[in-house]
This record gives structure tokens, C-alpha cells and sequence, in this order.
């Protein structure tokens, strides 16, 4: 009888549980989410291969880079079931952002955007999408994309090319990229873009990201006016060396300042600590860079040093820094899985994609890349050559530079994934 009681107490919490009536904040929780999901949907694109959202009533609308990095003009489906033309005017590679427009548009639903700096961790989000082209299916004309709700799992994560993504707990799938990110008070929060994936299984595992609004904001204006030639480009401080130790979330220490560079002009000098860019607080490299990765380029910003004991605070105007080159964008015949660009420091790795053989051999985001095979690797391009020519199964030495040490990492090339 003593071990049947813990199985009947069991049984009686879940009882009561199940008998319980819903409390008034899970009812409120609920008619909110309801809420947002019926005021947002109309406002979705189903684009080709990916979802997008409409922020203004005369058709500007959104989506990934990846999303419509081939097309120029497409057809369109609203959540009405029209199907409208609709131009692509800029995009934002590196921050994986496409800028649209439906020809003639006019008094469409849109969403407004929200404060995406005032998020916090724990807090409720509905995603929208088009996941595994599931609308696609319906044979009404009025399409309804799929609502996803769930957390915001953490803020400002680093992640490459997505230097200050929003993650979440909320369910994205292949077909959500491009799909907006919203709060419960309905506005865009985000644009989702990028899941974690485990074993090359591309579905939701509970860890998403998405581009956030703020960011967004800054390249708009850039993004309407079509940038240079439909290229929006991203802000750097060239002449500028850091340190990538880890300083207990003390600010990032100025190694070097290259003489006559923007960095020099601006004011920098070495042995500087970098406490803050902007408003926000710089605990480390990672932050800083994910915090300038959020700013165009010739933006003005405020770099607040740390110099001998006193606060000063350096102007600056960015750099450009081109779109970088990832290897895997030719199709190489082997697979890595990181993204290359070429930066003061060096060749650096700039993307490692989840489950890759870069990540299970451990190369890192931040690392330095000097020799493939022996052989010197001066140019991101030069790299990529290295890796094209390889095949399948090949084993790489690479040499890297990470925080002072030199590392030789050994990695076998799998196949490029579908």
C-alpha cells in the first residue's frame, strides 16, 4: 500500500488540476493572444517559400533576405486571398531584411512597430507564418496563416550575421522567415528569420530568432530609398582592434588603433575600455559588435570610453562594410558551414550554422581564420577556394587565431545539405 500512495496522490493533483476552472488572467491571457492573432492576420503576405507582413496602409511590407533574394517582382498573396505584383525595393544581406511594395497599394492592413529594446525575457509573443506551406492547402480563397505563441527566451543574441537577435520559445518553422514578431499589445517586435536545428533537422526546436524592430528602423529610410544599387550595407569602425578576452562584463579593451583610420580620426587610442555604444552597455566583445551590427553604414554614433579613471564619450561616423561572403554560397562540393569576411583582424568567422561540421569541430564565431592545409589564408575569398575545392568526407586542418592563441582545428567536410 505505501507505494501505491505516491502514484494516488499523483492522480488527485491531477485531478483537481483538471477540475480547476480557468482564472481570470489565463481567460485575459488568452482573449489577448486572440486578440492579436485576429488584428495581425490581415496584415500577412504569404510570399513564395516564406511569409512577410505589411507595415503600411500604401504596401510596404517585409520579409528575409533569404526569402526574396532571387526576385524582383513576384505575386503575392494577402491573407483577403487577393493576389497582388509586388516589387522588391531594397534589401539588407547581412541583416537578412527584404523591403517590398505591392504596386499601387493602398488602405491595406498593417502593423505598427513596437519598442523591440523594451523586451524582456519571459515575456509572451505570437508568431505568425506560413509554416511548411500549410495555407497553401486551404481551398477557401481567404488564407489564414498559423499563430505561434511563446516567450521571449533571451535578448541581444549574438549570433553572426544576426548580431542582436530576439530569441524565442515560439514555434518557427521552415515557411515562418520573414514572419513577423509580435507583443501582446500587437505590435512587430521582430521579423523571424533563423531556428536552431539539430542533426540537420530543419524544424522548430525551441529556439528561434528573429531581427529585431529597432534595428529594423534604423535601415528603413536607407531600405525605401533603395540604398546603393538595392543594397543596404551595415556600419564597422575601421582601424579599430579589441580584445576578445573575457572581461567579467567590464567593458572591451582597445588593443590597438590603426594610425590614420577612422578610429584614429574619431579619437580612440589604446588601452581605451569600451563601456558603451549609443545607450547600451558594452559587457563584452560579442555585445559590442552585436550592438554596431545594428547600425548602417556613415551612421553617427557615441562610443563612451573608459580612460584613465574618467568618462569620455567619441563621436564617430561608420565605416561601410561590404555584405560578407559566405562559403557556402557557390555550392561548394563540400560543406563547412560557417560564413567568412575580411576585417582588420583578418579572415574572420563571422556565422556558424548549428549541427555543421564547423560547429562540431568547435570553430567559433569571432575566430581568426590564417592557413587551410598549411597554406596562408589572406582574403575571405582565398578561403572559400581552399573549401571548394575539397569534397565531401576531406579532411581541413585549419589554423586560427582566438584571444591570443593560436589552434589548429580539424574538420571533415559533409555534403551540402539540401
Amino acid at each position: 500500500m505505501k507505494r501505491m500512495r505516491p502514484l494516488f496522490l499523483l492522480f488527485a493533483l491531477l485531478s483537481v488540476s483538471m477540475a480547476s476552472p480557468e482564472t481570470p488572467d489565463i481567460r485575459a491571457l488568452q482573449q489577448r493572444v486572440s486578440t492579436v492573432v485576429k488584428e495581425a492576420s490581415p496584415a500577412f503576405v504569404f510570399v513564395s517559400g516564406g511569409s512577410g507582413v505589411l507595415i503600411s496602409d500604401d504596401g510596404y511590407f517585409l520579409t528575409n533576405h533569404h526569402v526574396a533574394v532571387r526576385m524582383r517582382v513576384m505575386t503575392v498573396r494577402l491573407a483577403s486571398g487577393e493576389l497582388k505584383e509586388a516589387e522588391k525595393i531594397a534589401s539588407d544581406p547581412v541583416g537578412d531584411i527584404a523591403l517590398l511594395k505591392i504596386k499601387n497599394g493602398k488602405n491595406l492592413p498593417h502593423v505598427a512597430f513596437g519598442d523591440s529594446d523594451a523586451l524582456e525575457p519571459g515575456q509572451y509573443v505570437v508568431a505568425l507564418g506560413n509554416p511548411f506551406g500549410l495555407a497553401d492547402l486551404a481551398t477557401a480563397r481567404k488564407r489564414e496563416p498559423t499563430a505561434t505563441m511563446g516567450i521571449v527566451s533571451a535578448v541581444h543574441r549574438y549570433q553572426g550575421e544576426y548580431s542582436d537577435a530576439i530569441q524565442t520559445d515560439a514555434s518557427i518553422n521552415p515557411g515562418n522567415s520573414g514572419g513577423p514578431l509580435l507583443s501582446l499589445d500587437g505590435k512587430l517586435v521582430g521579423i523571424n528569420g533563423r531556428i536552431a536545428s539539430r542533426f540537420f533537422n530543419r524544424v522548430n526546436s525551441g529556439v528561434g530568432f528573429a531581427i529585431p524592430a529597432n534595428q529594423i528602423l534604423r535601415f528603413l529610410d536607407l531600405l525605401k530609398s533603395k540604398g546603393e544599387k538595392g543594397i543596404v550595407l551595415h556600419g564597422q569602425i575601421l582601424g579599430l582592434h579589441i580584445s576578445r578576452e573575457h572581461t567579467d562584463g567590464n567593458g572591451v579593451l582597445v588593443e590597438n588603433v590603426r594610425e590614420g583610420s577612422t578610429a584614429a580620426r574619431a579619437g580612440f587610442l589604446k588601452n581605451d575600455v569600451i563601456k558603451q555604444v549609443e545607450h547600451y552597455a558594452v559587457p563584452g566583445w560579442r555585445r559590442f559588435f552585436g550592438i554596431l551590427g545594428t547600425y548602417p553604414a556613415e551612421a553617427e554614433i557615441t562610443v563612451t570610453v573608459e580612460r584613465e579613471g574618467k568618462s569620455v564619450k567619441i563621436p564617430v561616423t561608420l565605416d561601410k562594410k561590404s555584405a560578407p561572403t559566405a562559403a557556402e554560397n557557390a555550392r561548394p562540393r563540400g560543406y563547412l558551414g560557417i560564413g567568412m569576411e575580411d576585417t582588420d583582424d583578418g579572415v574572420t568567422i563571422t556565422n556558424v550554422v548549428p549541427e555543421t561540421p564547423a560547429e562540431v569541430a568547435g570553430l567559433q564565431v569571432g575566430d581568426i581564420v590564417t592557413h587551410i592545409n598549411g597554406a596562408a589564408v589572406a582574403t575571405a575569398e582565398r578561403g572559400i577556394e581552399f573549401i571548394h575545392a575539397a569534397s565531401p568526407g576531406d579532411e581541413l586542418r585549419i589554423r586560427i587565431r582566438r584571444e591570443g592563441r593560436n589552434v589548429t582545428v580539424r574538420v571533415v567536410l559533409a555534403p551540402r545539405p539540401n
